[in-house]
């Protein structure tokens, strides 16, 4: 009988185990011993023998034992991954790893890392070097930040460059990446969207180096939008970005800023803004212009500002006062640079055709300032 067994062991393990309905819960030293009698000719017969037992080992090499290992190596991996795929194995780094000294990081490793990730961070046994081959490998954005969050790699071989956009992101939102010039170039190139928000985590670092750090056009237009950024600070990034390369959205970015900046930018910032968003523009740096200039910029707004912008008389106009308050502003701000003489408030009359009432509005007057007065 026992000739006839070792004869046929493929037959018996199916007629006296796979075909047996009730046979689910053979000791696990016979499970091996099937294992590694078979997992070389016949692995499809072993994973049906995986399939139908509850078993669940330690120590994966004690699956499909060899005293050599090159002999039956590729067979073996099916019975492994088999194993992991179906969770048979104690989530430890251990296991992890000699699966991985045997054939590298697959996708059936890494699946298995994904699935098992919260017990697997409880284990401490891990080179580092390891740590970061699966950080860089192609694990879940949920395995991800747990393996970062429990394993710190402060220095990475290759800087960000093996990095995707998204797990980038997720370092940064952890504060996993130190702030250093060069990688903040490498986030602007690599991950651009999150770069504003690398900065503001590393603010006060980012602020001390300053003047070796490049920045886009996005990133500048960001940050001086940044309440967390002050005047001078904000002065600093834009003067990053020639004035040359200004385009809309940063010369609308330029138009809110409610400091000194240079003419240049300003200039620039007119001549790329439609006519909508240069009185903002204009309000907001009056101050950088001579009168001359001033009136050239008043003479290619709306007719009611075009009316201001001579200046070869002295003349009294009216201006509407608006709900905003823009031409209060404005008139104050000419008034402060003495493009105008004086500014008032008056009330004038107007009959209202339908109730045939005579009504009572208000309006500015002003007297503009004759040039060389």
């Amino acid at each position: 009988v026992m000739e006839y067994v070792h004869d046929n062991f493929a037959n018996y393990v199916t007629e006296f185990i796979l075909e047996q309905e009730n046979n689910t819960c053979e000791d696990v030293n016979a499970v091996e011993d099937i294992l590694e009698r078979l997992y070389v000719e016949d692995p499809d017969i072993c994973k049906c023998v995986l399939d139908k037992q509850t078993i669940r080992w330690e120590v994966i090499e004690d699956c499909c034992r060899t005293g050599d290992v090159a002999e039956g190596l590729a067979e073996r991996q099916v019975i492994w991954n088999h194993v992991l795929k179906n969770r048979m194995v104690k989530a430890v780094w251990a296991n992890f790893i000699s699966y991985y000294n045997c054939y590298g990081m697959t996708d059936g490793l890494l699946t298995w890392l994904d699935e098992e990730i919260d017990m697997l961070i409880q284990d401490n046994n891990i080179p580092s070097k390891i740590v970061e081959e699966i950080i860089i490998s192609d694990i879940s954005l949920d395995a991800f930040p747990k393996m970062i969050q429990t394993y710190k790699i402060e220095e990475f071989e290759n800087g960000l460059k093996d990095f995707t956009p998204e797990q980038i992101g997720i370092m940064i939102r952890q504060k996993c990446i130190p702030f250093k010039p060069e990688l903040l170039d490498e986030v602007q190139d690599k991950a651009s969207e999150f770069a504003t928000e690398y900065i503001q985590n590393n603010r006060i670092e980012f602020v001390d180096d300053l003047e070796n750090c490049n920045l886009t056009v996005d990133v500048v237009t960001s940050l001086i939008r940044n309440n967390e950024f002050n005047d001078s600070q904000k002065l600093i990034i834009l003067q990053k970005i020639p004035e040359d390369e200004v385009n809309l959205s940063l010369a609308m970015a330029i138009r809110e800023l409610e400091f000194t900046v240079p003419k240049e930018y300003v200039e620039v910032a007119w001549e790329i803004l439609d006519e909508e968003n240069r009185y903002q523009l204009l309000l907001n740096h009056l101050n950088v212009y001579t009168l001359d200039e001033i009136s050239e910029k008043l003479s290619l707004l709306a007719p009611d500002y075009q009316k201001l912008a001579d200046r070869s008389k002295r003349h009294k106009e009216n201006l509407y006062i608006d709900e905003i308050g823009y031409n209060e502003a404005l008139l104050k701000k000419l008034h402060e640079k003495e493009y105008l003489t004086s500014v008032e408030v008056e009330d004038y009359l107007t009959h209202n055709i339908k109730t045939h009432k005579t009504e009572t509005h208000q309006r500015f007057v002003v007297w503009v300032k004759k040039a060389n007065e």
